[in-house]
């Protein structure tokens, strides 16, 4: 429900912070256009090969809906923004107008935006009637502007505030799965003869191939194991 609001209120009612958040929305995304796009460039002119390379390439070209996305997002609320804050000058515009103009004939209007007749009832009991049908609709008039300006401020602060978060959610998204290259593990002897696979990126006992290659690429790891199935393993697989 909106609320009347007062005179100063009216005469204070600002909307240059709409313009300012259009202006950053906009610059921002352009920026986010321009640093995914340089990453793109970066990683396709990159003499990069391997599963680690195409990994890299296949993130940055699944995320490029998303940050279109996000861009589209961030241009809207500000072509939003900005015509809002066009919207709210008019309304501030139109209702100071209005209570100037009363003034100007003789009219007080008050901080709540009532109106009454400030000229004395020494002409005659007919001119002061017409003077106060007159200053009730001025007072309709004036706070009818007045509601329309209070109306539209909430009615662009409500359609701007899920477009603005859109972004960051899809940022939140995905910040919280990280994509993580990960070295291919050795199959090991364990493994090939039925045992239990060496698993990759899990905590263990790291051991050298069996072949005797020295390359720290050719680790393989091996279970952690308890201290229940330490002491029931042979000593010679430890």
């Amino acid at each position: 429900m909106v609320n009347m609001p007062t005179r100063s209120r009216v005469e204070s009612w600002r909307s240059d912070h709409l313009e300012q958040a259009a202006a950053q929305w906009r610059a921002q995304a352009e920026r986010t256009e321009g640093a995914f796009n340089k990453a793109v460039q970066s990683i396709g002119s990159a003499p990069w090969e391997g599963a680690s390379a195409d990994g890299a390439r296949d993130l940055v070209f699944t995320q490029l809906v998303a940050v279109r996305g996000a861009a589209d997002n961030l241009r809207q609320a500000a072509q939003i923004a900005g015509n809002g804050a066009t919207t709210l000058a008019g309304d501030k515009s139109v209702t100071l107008a209005a209570i100037r103009t009363a003034e100007q004939q003789f009219f007080s209007v008050s901080e709540e935006l009532k109106v009454t007749d400030r000229m004395p009832p020494i002409f005659g009991i007919p001119l002061s009637v017409l003077r106060h049908i007159q200053a009730s609709q001025m007072q309709a008039d004036i706070q009818g502007d007045a509601l329309r300006l209070a109306a539209d401020d909430e009615r662009i602060a409500a359609t701007l505030k899920p477009i603005s978060q859109r972004p960051a959610r899809l940022h939140a998204g995905r910040t919280e799965r990280p994509w993580i290259p990960r070295r291919r593990a050795w199959r090991s002897d364990h493994h090939r003869s039925g045992g239990s696979p060496a698993i990759p990126g899990r905590p263990g006992r790291p051991e050298r191939h069996p072949a005797g290659h020295r390359h720290r690429d050719q680790w393989r790891w091996t279970p952690r194991l308890s201290d229940a199935q330490r002491r029931e393993e042979p000593v010679g697989r430890r």
